[in-house]
């Protein structure tokens, strides 16, 4: 992986596949070395598929009824 994997992009993928991207960066990230590019985009990419995420499972809750 060569590039960042924006909201944008993740916006279109299933949550199997955020999943599976997950996992294959997070091993990218394992794998990389300290400081490098390689480990910074897999940061990077590791938070923005977090962040999409957790605004669907926020979105799936939102409509849920409250408990009183």
């Amino acid at each position: 992986m060569d590039m960042l994997l924006t909201l944008d992009d993740l916006a279109r993928c299933s949550d199997d596949e955020l999943y599976a991207l997950h996992d294959d960066v997070f091993f990218r990230l394992l794998r990389s070395e300290m400081g490098s590019f390689a480990r910074s985009l897999a940061i990077a990419c590791l938070d923005n598929i977090k962040t999409v995420l957790h605004e669907r499972a926020t979105m799936r809750h939102a409509f849920l009824p409250a408990y009183g």
